[in-house]
């Protein structure tokens, strides 16, 4: 399929909004070494120390979205810019290095990428959002319970 200049548009957009993702997945970097370090030098009962490790170990499917988000990322900058001539050179090179399949039935209509990438950018987004929360409510057991 190839791309025409709303769909290179859309990609770019979609790059730039990725690029925003940096941000969250640092903060989640920082809580994850905060909570493993709290853990390991600063004494906490029970109910801290739990949310501590629930803080650290959220972190870990952060770390894969991050990940994917940031493959995304390039690879919808790549076709904003043309470097990837199209869907189709896509769907092969990823096949050719093993990161997926080849598609049966033809190639994955770009609507549908982008709706699978704003997913993994919620779900992204909702990791962070709950580690942080639990990080919080870890200080807060902490505290109440000294």
């Amino acid at each position: 399929m190839s791309l025409d200049t709303q769909d290179r548009a859309d990609c770019a957009a979609l790059a730039a909004l990725l690029a925003g993702q940096d941000t969250l997945a640092r903060w989640s970097l920082w809580l994850s070494a905060l909570a493993l370090a709290a853990l390991c030098f600063v004494p906490a009962p029970g109910a801290a120390a739990l949310l501590l490790s629930a803080a650290a170990l959220l972190g870990l499917p952060e770390r894969y979205l991050a990940f994917r988000l940031r493959l995304d990322q390039r690879l919808f900058d790549a076709l904003a810019a043309g470097r990837i001539a199209d869907l189709a050179a896509l769907d092969r090179s990823l096949a050719h290095i093993g990161l997926r399949t080849a598609p049966e039935g033809g190639t994955r209509p770009l609507a549908d990428r982008l709706r699978g990438t704003r997913r993994l950018v919620r779900g992204h987004a909702s990791i962070v959002a709950v580690q942080s929360l639990v990080f919080l409510a870890a200080i807060a057991a902490r505290l109440a319970f000294p």
